[in-house]
């Protein structure tokens, strides 16, 4: 038995006085221990794809490419058709103690347009009139208002390869938390 109050569903268990039978039992206890035993499975197999991937990486990062150099190659077609080629390409991720002193760079050398900025809002219980009307009447209302800025950094990798395309360009690196590697790009053959 259950009665309904708005959308929260109250059940009702004073039928079930002589409560839950041993089969019952059992079949929650099994339904639980095979939950369990698939979060270990999940978190195996989680564990297991990010050490493939490693390995991955390790080819097209380390062996692949320091095997072309050795050859003096940049291309190469396998000869099961595969083609190989090596092309350079860039890691970053600005550190948080040197976001400023990134963001000061990125606006003196034209690039602020890639700084995201987030505004966020603390509002009380009850306050979602005030919500409605955002961010113009804040400061107005004396509300605590907390910027963030941020860059992507799929953006940030883009113009980097773009400004590192040029030899001309001078690139603080390490204020973006970035550098180059060498990456091998494998294409299957066409059928």
């Amino acid at each position: 038995m259950s009665c309904e109050t708005g959308s929260d569903m109250v059940h009702d268990y004073s039928d079930y006085s002589d409560g839950p039978t041993v089969d019952q039992l059992g079949k929650i206890t099994d339904a639980v221990d095979a939950y369990l035993d698939a979060q270990v499975d999940a978190a195996k197999a989680e564990a297991e794809y990010k050490e493939r991937m490693k390995r991955v990486r390790h080819y097209e990062e380390h062996l692949i490419p320091e095997a072309m150099r050795e050859a003096g190659m940049a291309e190469f077609t396998t000869t099961s058709g595969y083609k190989v080629k090596i092309k350079s390409d860039v890691r970053a991720s600005i550190p948080k103690a040197r976001e400023s002193e990134a963001f000061r760079w990125l606006e003196g050398n034209g690039q602020g347009g890639l700084i995201k900025r987030t505004v966020e809002v603390a509002f009380a219980m009850g306050e979602d009139d005030k919500a409605q009307q955002l961010m113009e009447e804040l400061q107005a209302q004396d509300m605590s208002v907390g910027a963030r800025r941020k860059v992507e950094s799929s953006s940030l990798r883009a113009l980097l390869r773009r400004l590192l395309a040029d030899p001309a360009n001078r690139v603080p690196m390490d204020i973006f938390g970035a550098s180059t590697y060498d990456k091998a790009e494998v294409k299957s053959p066409k059928k």
